[in-house]
């Protein structure tokens, strides 16, 4: 979706009273969501089913990434796909809301640019198990 679509849409959808907005890039869904918290975005992450593998790699390609989004990992448990969270705390003004948006998909890409890289079994960990260091 360009740019000057997606802000038509968000401003389209902030001016109304509709609960959530569903939009699509490159055939991945994105969810933005009014709560009464705030605001739930969503971006999917995985085009397939995830398995343990695919689960274990986005988990510790996450995990760093951390520090500087304060996203989430989670699974749809109807089709088993991997998505990207973020919650806003407080209804953003659409420049925050767009900025959000915008960290949220970065983070995706990121992520889907790093899984790529990295080979099955680098997502296991290389320690012992506990058991064997007696």
């Amino acid at each position: 979706m360009p740019s000057n679509e997606l802000d038509t849409a968000l401003e389209q959808w902030w001016s109304c009273d509709q609960a959530s907005l569903q939009l699509s890039e490159n055939n991945d869904a994105i969810t933005l969501r009014r709560i009464p918290e705030g605001m739930w975005l969503s971006a999917q992450l995985s085009t397939d089913k995830a398995d343990h593998l695919l689960q274990e790699k986005y988990l510790m390609l996450g995990r760093s990434s951390l520090e500087h989004f304060h996203g989430a990992l989670a699974q749809d448990p109807d089709n088993g796909l991997l998505w990207i969270l973020l919650v806003l705390e407080k209804i953003p003004d659409l420049h925050t809301l767009r900025a959000s948006l915008t960290d949220l998909l970065n983070q995706r890409d990121t992520l889907r640019a790093l899984a790529g890289r990295v080979s099955p079994g680098a997502a296991r960990s290389s320690y012992p198990p506990i058991n064997s260091l007696s």
